[in-house]
């Protein structure tokens, strides 16, 4: 079997994003509520489904299960 690598990509401004963003995740503490349920507490359950379902994009995203 052939096996060949990429080089590896430069370290730039991506790899720095995504650093911080790796770093903020490392940060977030695990009592905090989750988006969904800050948004149903400040706009009410049936609002902020209907924010969440206008502000991505409308569509509905389903699971089917695979046979």
């Amino acid at each position: 079997m052939h096996v060949t690598t990429a080089p590896e990509p430069e370290r730039g401004r991506a790899h720095a994003r995504l650093q911080a963003a790796i770093e903020a995740v490392g940060r977030l503490d695990p009592e905090r509520p989750s988006a969904a349920e800050r948004l149903d507490a400040e706009l009410g359950p049936e609002f902020a489904r209907t924010l969440v379902f206008a502000l991505s994009g409308g569509t509905r995203r389903t699971c089917v299960e695979a046979a």
